[in-house]
């Protein structure tokens, strides 16, 4: 399920097909629904690279509600994974992207502060 959805995603990404984008996000959307609470690490990639694709696609469309999302699934990725955990910088550097693109295109400066926070 995980494979078809990121294929999906990344042919969005590269030829902005917005129906493989819905595809993709609804087959991710259920497989975190499905994935049991007891494995953290698989719901973390899959909020990590949910809300990747939900930047990529405001960057795309510009829909507010895409950026609003990204944050909103980077910041769940980031709670999720323990401080010690050594690959947590890469979720930090998504939610990083996403905070700072959304103080870019709707001027919040709590954003930029956010985002400047999470990078370091």
């Amino acid at each position: 399920m995980r494979s078809l959805g990121t294929a999906l995603g990344y042919r969005f990404v590269e030829l902005g097909m917005t129906e493989d984008m819905q595809q993709f996000l609804c087959i991710t959307t259920a497989a975190l629904d499905l994935t049991p609470d007891d494995q953290p690490a698989l719901k973390v990639l899959q909020l990590r690279s949910s809300g990747d694709f939900f930047r990529w696609r405001f960057a795309k469309c510009g829909d507010t509600n895409d950026i609003n999302e990204a944050v909103l699934r980077n910041e769940a990725a980031v709670t999720l994974m323990p401080d010690n955990e050594p690959d947590k910088f890469l979720l930090l550097d998504s939610l990083a992207k996403s905070l700072f693109l959304r103080s870019e295109h709707l001027g919040t400066l709590s954003d930029m502060n956010q985002a400047i926070a999470a990078s370091r």
